[in-house]
C-alpha cells in the first residue's frame, strides 16, 4: 500500500539544512556527478514528496547544484529509511541523513524497498511533490511479476552515470540522477527499436517513471528486461587483452570485433527504416548539415583545447601532453580540410545511438547486445536526438577498441608496435563486418575508401570529446584520447 506522507516531522528543516551539507561533501565522489573539475558553491533542495510504502518512509529529493563556473546542474536523490538495513553502506561518502527518528540512505543502498517502484510502475498513477508531479508508467510490466521481488535484488553500475538495480535476472532498473528536461533517448530510443522496428539486439522497455515540473519532464527510472550476459564489452576486452595477447585471446577478440560490427549494422539497418515516424524516419543530407558537423567539431576542438589550458594549473602529470596538444592545433583544423567533407551529402542522415563504446554493449552466450542509448552526457537533450550520421558510431566503437588495448597492454609494458599492430587488425575487422552489411545503404559512402577516409575526422572528433570527458571525470585515463590525437595523421 502507497500512501502520500502529509505530516513532516517538525526536525524537517533540519534535515533539508543537513543533507544540502552532506550533498556538497559526496557528490564530487559520485560517478554520476557530472561537474567534477569544478567546485560546488551551493546546493539547495529544491522540490521534494515523501511516501509511506510497508512501514518504510521514502523522500524523493530534487536538488539544485551551483558550481563556480556559474553552471546550476538538477539532481535526483532518492533515499529510503534504514532503521532495518543488516548491512549499512561503509562508505564514507555514502548519502545519509536524519529525520526526527528515521535514519535515510540512498535507495541504493537498500536495493530490495526498490520493489515498490516496480509496482507503481506496473499499476500506473502520479505523485504530487511539492511544486510538481512524478508519474508511473508501465509499457507491459507485469503487475503479478512484482510480487516474487522479494529476493535475489542486486544492484550494479554504482560507478557508472546512471545507478542500475537488478531484479531476479528478469528486469533491471536505471536510476537516472543526473536531471536532463525533455524527451530522454535513453527510452525513446529502445521503444523504437524493439516495439516498432522489432529489433532484438537491445533490451525491451517495460516501464518509466518521469518527474514533471515548471521546467519541463525529465526521466527518474527506466525498466527493461534483463538479458542474461557475462558484463559489458569494456570488461570482456580487457580481461581478454590481459592474457598477455596469446594467440587464442587475439582470435577470439578478432571475432568479437566482426560480430560487433555485424550488430552495429542491424542497429543501423532498423534506424535506417521509414515507418511514417518523424522522430526516426531517415533524411537526405544537406549542406547545412555538413555544415552543422563541420562546426561541431570546431567547437568541439575550441572547447577541449580551453579544457586543456585550465588542466595545465591542475594536471602536472599529463602537462606535457597536454602541452603537445595545444601546439597540434593547427594540424587538427587541418583534418577537416583534409577529410572531403562533400563526400557527406550523399548519404542520409538517421537516429544513432551517439555514445557507442564497449561498455555500452554486453556479452551473452548469442554475441552481444547493445544498451544505454542515452548519448553523449556533456550534450543536452536536444542535440542527443538529432539525426546524424551513422559514421559517428562506428567511429565511437573503433575508438573504444583501441581504448581498451591502449589502457590494457600499455599497463603491460607491450610494445607500442604490438599494440599497433593488434589495434589494426581489429579495426579491419569490424570495418569490414561492418561495410559488407551495410554497402548497399546510403548511410555510409559507395567506396569504401571514402569511408575509411571520413573516419578519421570522425574519430578526431570523438577523441576530442573524450579529452574533454575524461578531465572531467577520470583525468588519469586523459593520456589515452591525448595520445591518439598526436598521434593521428
Amino acid at each position: 500500500m502507497v500512501s502520500e506522507e502529509t505530516g513532516l516531522p517538525a526536525e524537517f528543516d533540519d534535515f533539508k539544512r543537513s543533507l544540502e551539507r552532506t550533498l556538497m561533501e559526496t557528490l564530487p565522489t559520485k560517478r554520476w556527478f557530472g561537474k567534477k573539475s569544478s567546485r560546488i558553491v551551493s546546493v539547495s533542495l529544491r522540490d521534494w514528496c515523501t511516501l509511506s510504502v510497508e512501514g518504510a518512509i521514502y523522500i524523493y529529493a530534487f536538488v539544485d547544484v551551483e558550481t563556480d563556473e556559474n553552471t546550476l546542474e538538477s539532481y535526483f536523490i532518492p533515499l529510503v529509511t534504514a532503521n532495518d538495513l543488516e548491512r549499512p553502506s561503509r562508505d564514507p561518502h555514502s548519502i545519509r541523513g536524519k529525520l526526527g527518528s528515521w535514519i535515510l540512505v540512498d535507495l541504493v543502498e537498500a536495493p530490495y524497498r526498490s520493489v515498490a517502484l516496480l509496482e507503481w510502475l506496473a499499476k500506473g498513477g502520479t505523485l504530487k511533490t511539492e511544486h510538481g508531479r512524478i508519474s508511473f508508467n508501465s509499457l507491459g510490466l507485469n503487475p503479478h511479476d512484482t510480487l516474487f521481488f522479494k529476493e535475489n535484488i542486486s544492484t550494479g553500475g554504482v560507478e557508472q552515470s546512471n545507478v542500475s538495480i537488478f531484479f531476479d535476472k528478469k528486469y533491471f532498473m536505471k536510476q537516472y540522477r543526473h536531471l536532463a528536461y525533455g524527451v530522454n533517448p535513453d527510452l525513446e530510443v529502445p521503444e523504437f527499436l524493439t516495439h516498432v522496428a522489432h529489433f532484438e539486439g537491445t533490451p525491451e522497455p517495460s516501464g518509466y517513471a518521469a518527474y514533471d515540473s515548471d521546467r519541463g519532464e525529465a526521466l527518474l527510472f527506466a525498466v527493461f528486461e534483463y538479458v542474461e550476459n557475462s558484463g559489458d564489452g569494456w570488461t570482456h576486452f580487457t580481461r581478454m587483452l590481459n592474457q598477455n595477447m596469446g594467440q587464442q585471446s587475439r582470435d577470439s577478440l578478432l571475432e568479437d570485433c566482426s560480430q560487433l560490427g555485424y550488430l552495429t549494422a542491424k542497429m543501423h539497418l532498423a534506424l535506417s527504416r521509414s515507418m511514417g515516424d518523424p522522430r526516426f524516419d531517415p533524411e537526405p543530407a544537406s549542406n547545412r548539415d555538413v555544415e552543422e558537423w563541420r562546426h561541431t567539431y570546431e567547437i568541439t576542438l575550441k572547447a577541449t583545447m580551453q579544457s586543456c589550458k585550465k588542466a595545465l594549473h591542475t594536471d602536472s602529470t599529463h602537462k606535457p601532453l597536454l602541452e603537445k596538444l595545444l601546439k597540434s592545433t593547427a594540424r587538427l583544423e587541418g583534418l577537416v580540410a583534409d577529410s572531403n567533407l562533400h563526400i557527406l551529402l550523399q548519404l542520409t542522415k538517421i537516429r544513432v545511438h551517439g555514445d557507442y563504446h564497449l561498455g555500452q554493449v554486453l556479452k551473452t552466450n548469442k554475441g552481444y547486445i547493445i544498451v544505454d542509448f542515452e548519448g553523449e552526457p556533456l550534450k543536452s537533450l536536444e542535440e542527443r536526438r538529432k539525426k546524424g550520421f551513422a559514421l559517428k558510431d562506428v567511429a565511437g566503437m573503433l575508438r573504444s577498441i583501441s581504448y581498451a588495448a591502449n589502457y590494457t597492454l600499455i599497463s603491460k609494458r607491450v610494445s607500442h608496435n604490438a599494440v599497433q599492430g593488434w589495434v589494426n587488425q581489429a579495426r579491419s575487422r569490424f570495418i569490414d563486418s561492418y561495410w559488407n552489411a551495410v554497402k548497399t545503404l546510403r548511410i555510409v559512402p559507395s567506396e569504401k575508401h571514402d569511408l575509411i577516409n571520413l573516419l578519421r575526422v570522425f574519430e578526431a572528433e570523438k577523441a576530442l570529446y573524450e579529452v574533454r570527458y575524461e578531465l572531467e571525470n577520470r583525468p588519469e585515463w586523459v593520456h589515452i584520447p591525448l595520445l591518439a590525437l598526436l598521434q593521428l595523421r
